[in-house]
């Protein structure tokens, strides 16, 4: 989901198999397991590009096939680690 040109592709694929879409469900996630002294700027990045970045691309493209079939719905998870502490789970980015 964070690499926009294999984001295209694939759901340039789901429009030529399926001519459209009916639901999304996404549950992005990428992390580092480190201590928080540990994470760079650059793990950061990468995990900001796929957790936030990747669900708002990835569902404005769901988007353009919903409509083909009328609308649809897009389903997203987060991680389970909302609900209480995880060890060396600090950067998510969500």
């Amino acid at each position: 989901m964070a690499n926009m040109k294999q984001l295209n592709a694939t759901f340039d694929e789901i429009e030529e198999r399926y001519n459209g879409l009916d639901f999304l469900f996404l549950m992005l996630q990428m992390t580092y397991w480190r201590v928080l002294e540990d994470i760079t700027p650059e793990h950061w990045k990468k995990a900001y590009k796929t957790n936030i970045i990747g669900l708002h691309m990835g569902s404005l493209c769901a988007q353009e096939l919903m409509k083909k079939h009328g609308g649809g719905k897009i389903i997203t998870y987060s991680s389970p680690a909302v609900h209480g502490y995880v060890e060396y789970f600090g950067c998510m980015g969500k």
